[in-house]
């Protein structure tokens, strides 16, 4: 079965994004076929991939003037990774796009990707407006990054909130966990965040290892590349996203009990 994560907060500015685009291709390294949509109409997506993408058909394409989805899906280096731009969400096609997602075309559009992937991951905008409650819904996981800042760590407890909704609704969505993104370990400010995070939070919600603040995601988001393609040895950055695709393995249960887990010959 086709896992989907969510990855939402209350704050804008948190990452979300920049963890959509490397976990999702932590997890297509890893050998899962992996499927980014971009749900968010400003198209933070594309802008952090290249303007190709940007300007590319996508997802509201596909909603508004029924462009076949096959022809919306951006194929990438990585063998059975695809991403789904948000496409042209001009102010005379945002109503019909957010009316549609919110009104359930995101189930419609996951269960055709199904038999293709195995882990569709939906970016979405910050807040709880109509796309983003759209894509919780449609999700069977979800993931909330929070910055290591004060103003993040007060607007948690409105995720907690909703996931209380969407269960009161019948919709299963599972918290699979809360992300610090953005820490600084050497400023007290942020050091404390992340003290009070693992403090207030039960350890088993706190995904690990965080997310710092590194100019890397600065020259990656420049060259519109995960921070794992920006050279040919990847930056050490890209070893947090590959741990934390590991644990996101567990928390969606991607294994089955049934896979041959044999050790694989090292020479012939």
């Amino acid at each position: 079965m086709t896992s989907t994560l969510s990855i939402a907060s209350q704050k804008g500015g948190v990452g979300k994004t920049t963890v959509a685009l490397n976990l999702g291709y932590a997890l297509g390294v890893r050998g899962w076929r992996t499927l980014i949509i971009d749900v968010d109409p400003q198209g933070s997506l594309g802008q952090a991939l290249s303007r190709k993408v940007s300007a590319a058909p996508g997802l509201a394409d596909h909603i508004v003037d029924k462009i076949p989805l096959q022809d919306t899906i951006i194929r990438t280096r990585v063998a059975g990774m695809g991403v789904l731009p948000v496409g042209r969400v001009s102010i005379d096609r945002l109503f019909a796009f957010e009316d549609a997602i919110q009104n359930g075309v995101l189930y419609q559009i996951i269960e055709k990707c199904q038999p293709d992937y195995d882990v569709i991951i939906l970016d979405t905008a910050s807040g709880f407006g109509p796309t983003t409650v759209g894509a919780m819904c449609a999700s069977t996981h979800l993931l909330t990054p929070v910055q290591a800042e004060p103003i993040a760590l007060r607007s948690l407890p409105r995720i907690l909130e909703w996931v209380g909704w969407l269960h009161d609704k019948g919709i299963e969505t599972e918290l699979i966990g809360i992300l610090l993104t953005m820490l600084n370990a050497d400023d007290p400010i942020s050091a404390k965040i992340s003290q009070e995070l693992w403090s207030r939070f039960p350890q088993n919600l706190i995904l690990s290892p965080p997310v710092p603040r590194d100019g890397t995601f600065l020259k990656a988001n420049a060259a519109g590349v995960p921070v794992a393609l920006l050279k040919r040895r990847p930056p050490p950055l890209t070893r947090v996203f590959d741990s934390l695709a590991g644990l996101v393995e567990e928390k969606l249960n991607l294994y089955t009990d049934d896979e041959d887990d044999e050790p694989i010959p090292f020479v012939d």
